[in-house]
């Protein structure tokens, strides 16, 4: 829904940028404030598709018929960050 809504906004914003060319209204002043405009619509592209991509991961985290790809060689342990399994042996010292 958002993002169908933020497609719609910036092909309005294109259609006015283009407008504003064609009839020679394109000013420093109106650049400028096009250039504010679009910086909120980069930011409220990324709000729009953060969510979305948190909820996909969401559900296929708790799908319990998919597996669970593990690092290393011990399969059984919960997946987690690599590093924090390091002990001292593994770790160099310059």
């Amino acid at each position: 829904m958002f993002a169908k809504f933020f497609w719609a906004l910036c092909a309005m914003f294109a259609a006015v940028g283009i407008l504003l060319f064609a009839t020679n209204e394109l000013t420093v002043i109106a650049i400028t404030v096009m250039g504010f405009i679009a910086c909120s619509l980069v930011f409220m592209g990324m709000m729009c598709v953060l969510p979305t991509l948190v909820e996909e991961s969401m559900h296929k985290a708790n799908d319990p018929g998919a597996e669970i790809a593990t690092q290393g060689e011990n399969k059984g342990e919960s997946p987690t960050w690599r590093g924090a399994r390091l002990g001292m042996a593994e770790v160099q010292v310059r």
